[in-house]
C-alpha cells in the first residue's frame, strides 16, 4: 500500500470473459452466467442511451448494489460510459434514500417497486425533501404496481420507467421509456432487442393472449459450466425467460406472472399479480 507497484497495462478482447453473474436463485441454487467485457457497453448504448438518455451533469442514485447486475448498470456503467456521477447509499432506508436526493440533487434514480413503495409512505416524502432534482426513476425487479405509478406522476410529475431484465441477459431489455409510458405496461423492446410473445409449440401468440416471453438481442445467455440449463432456456436462438406476458396491439408488453406463478381456474388464466393489484387499490393496503 506504502508503495503502489507499477503494472503494464493487459491488452485484452471486448469478448473476454469479464465477470460471471450469479442469479438470485428464485428457481433452485443460483447459477452463474458468464459476462464479457463488450457486454458492458452494449448496457450503456442500448438502454442507458435509449431509455436513460444520460446527461453529464446528471446525479445517479438508487439502492441496488453493484453485486447485483441492475445495481452494476445503474450506479456505474451507464454513469461512467456517459461522464455522468453517483451517489452511492452505505444502507437504504426511506429516509436515507430521500435525503440523498435531496442533498446530492439526484437527477436519475434506480429501484424496486417496493422501495418506491416505502419512501411514498414517508410523511416528509416531498414536503420534508426537494425532490425537484429528479428527471428519470427506473423501476425493475417486480411489475410496478398501477397505484404507485400513479402517486409518483400526481405528486411529482414524474412517469416510472418500469422494465425488465435479468442477470442471465445481464440487464433490461424490454422498458417504458420517453414517448413510449403505458400504465401497468412494463413498455416496448429497448432498441437492439427483439422480442415475442409464444405459446407451447413457439408460435407467436396473437395479441391480447398469455404467452411466453421470448427475446434474442445483443447479449446472449451463456451459463457457466451448466449444459442442461443452456439448453433449456434457449430455443430456436430465443432466449426464454421464464415470465408470462400479453403483447397489446399498440406494442406494448404487460406483465402476468412468472411461468410457475399461475392460477388456472374454470378454464381462465390469472397471473397472480393481477389478484395483488386488486387489494392495492384499497387506501388502507400497504402492499400486497
Amino acid at each position: 500500500a506504502a508503495e503502489p507497484p507499477s503494472l503494464d497495462p493487459v491488452i485484452g478482447d471486448a469478448n473476454d470473459l469479464d465477470l460471471i453473474a450469479y442469479t438470485s436463485g428464485t428457481t433452485g441454487e443460483p447459477k452463474g452466467v458468464a459476462h464479457f467485457h463488450i457486454d458492458n457497453n452494449i448496457v450503456a448504448d442500448a438502454f442507458g442511451r435509449h431509455v436513460v438518455e444520460p446527461l453529464e451533469e446528471d446525479i445517479f442514485g438508487g439502492h441496488p448494489t453493484l453485486a447485483f447486475t441492475y445495481g452494476l448498470g445503474g450506479m456505474l456503467l451507464i454513469p461512467l460510459r456517459f461522464g455522468a456521477s453517483t451517489s452511492m447509499l452505505d444502507l437504504f432506508t426511506p429516509q436515507t434514500m430521500l435525503q440523498t436526493i435531496h442533498q446530492h440533487r439526484v437527477s436519475v434514480l434506480f429501484a424496486v417497486p417496493t422501495a418506491y413503495n416505502l419512501m411514498l409512505q414517508d410523511p416528509g416524502f416531498n414536503a420534508a425533501h426537494d425532490l425537484s432534482s429528479l428527471r428519470v426513476c427506473i423501476s425493475a425487479g417486480e411489475a410496478l404496481p398501477p397505484t404507485i405509478f400513479d402517486q409518483y406522476k400526481e405528486r411529482l410529475g414524474i412517469e416510472l420507467y418500469d422494465g425488465i431484465g435479468s442477470t442471465e441477459m445481464y440487464y433490461t431489455f424490454l422498458s417504458c421509456r420517453r414517448g413510449h409510458v403505458k400504465k401497468g405496461s412494463t413498455g416496448v423492446p429497448v432498441p437492439g432487442y427483439e422480442i415475442k410473445v409464444v405459446d407451447d409449440d413457439f408460435n407467436e401468440a396473437p395479441d391480447g393472449e398469455i404467452g411466453k416471453l421470448a427475446i434474442r438481442g445483443p447479449i446472449g445467455v451463456v451459463y457457466w459450466r451448466k449444459p442442461d440449463r443452456q439448453a433449456e432456456v434457449i430455443q430456436n436462438g430465443w432466449t426464454l425467460t421464464g415470465d408470462l406476458y400479453v403483447r397489446s396491439e399498440d406494442g406494448f408488453f404487460a406483465h402476468q406472472c412468472r411461468n410457475d406463478d399461475l392460477i388456472i381456474s374454470g378454464g381462465y388464466n390469472i397471473g397472480a399479480p393481477e389478484v395483488e393489484q386488486v387489494p392495492m387499490q384499497h387506501p388502507s393496503v400497504f402492499e400486497a
